[in-house]
Order: C-alpha cells, then structure tokens, then sequence
C-alpha cells in the first residue's frame, strides 16, 4: 500500500461501456450519459469523499490526500 496525494490520478478509465440507462454499477459522466467500468463497479456513495471522476479526461483523482491502508 501507499500514500496517495491529493490530486494524484489514482485511474485512468478506458475500458468502459456506455449505457443506455443507468445500472446499479454506472457511474454518470455527463447530463445523459452513463457508462460502466469494472473498476468503478467497486465505488462507493460517500458524503465525505475522498475521490472524484475528472469527467473530461476520465480519470479517478484524490480529493484529499489518502493514507496507505
């Protein structure tokens, strides 16, 4: 494990499908676009998160720095 600092791109996406509804693992990329990828199938809700999608470059990033563990 290791620290990851804020800003760090922790995925890049590219082995995504798009779909025509959203699913239960689609995460939403733009105001009626919807795509699935097995790495963010492992995302969860937060109200205090601490990773964001960069919709434009499609890359996971940390809000904040993350300790290993």
């Amino acid at each position: 494990a290791i620290n990851i600092p804020q800003g760090a791109t922790i995925h890049r996406i590219r082995h995504y499908q798009i779909c025509q509804v959203p699913t239960y693992t689609s995460v939403q990329i733009g105001a009626n676009l919807h795509i699935e990828e097995p790495y963010l199938a492992s995302l969860n809700h937060s109200c205090d998160p601490n990773v964001f999608i960069h919709v434009e470059t499609l890359e996971l990033r940390a809000l904040r720095d993350i300790a290993a563990g």
